[in-house]
């Protein structure tokens, strides 16, 4: 699980760069898509995978550099009957936003091509996002 911070601002990223298509955390589509998404639009959804976090810089006790690195994956789903083309097109755009963004000591150091996700009896085509990030961030050594 990625922390708060993380998750957030990736969030931030899409909401900003994908202006006009909603941004859903996985537990607000789970059992069902929200209503939001029943009116035919694009809709991407952001799951997390992993995070992981240590030191990788030691010096002063007060001021020391810790980095997270997290994996998430953001879900870009078209709806019927649209193709898996239409589905890579959109996830290719959303790959564009992100791509080499550095905000808020947040690094997006990689997001993979768009694997073909679902095909939903009819209702949705998925693409997914696979997005590795590192975030640097300073504690001190109690």
């Amino acid at each position: 699980m990625a922390s708060t911070h993380v998750y957030d601002q990736v969030k931030a990223l899409l909401q900003a760069g994908m202006a006009g298509v909603p941004v859903f955390d996985w537990d607000q589509i789970d059992p069902s898509p929200p209503p939001q998404t029943q009116q035919g639009v694009n809709f991407l959804v952001l799951d997390e995978e992993w995070g992981d976090a240590r030191k990788v810089a030691i010096g002063d006790p007060a001021h020391v550099c810790e980095r997270e690195e997290a994996y998430l994956v953001v879900h870009c789903l078209v709806p019927a009957p649209q193709s898996s083309a239409t589905a890579r097109a959109f996830a290719e755009q959303v790959r564009a936003v992100l791509h080499d963004q550095n905000v808020a000591n947040l690094r997006v150091m990689n997001v993979a091509p768009p694997a073909l996700e679902l095909m939903n009896d009819g209702l949705w085509t998925a693409a997914l996002l696979s997005i590795e990030v590192q975030y640097d961030y300073f504690v001190a050594i109690p």
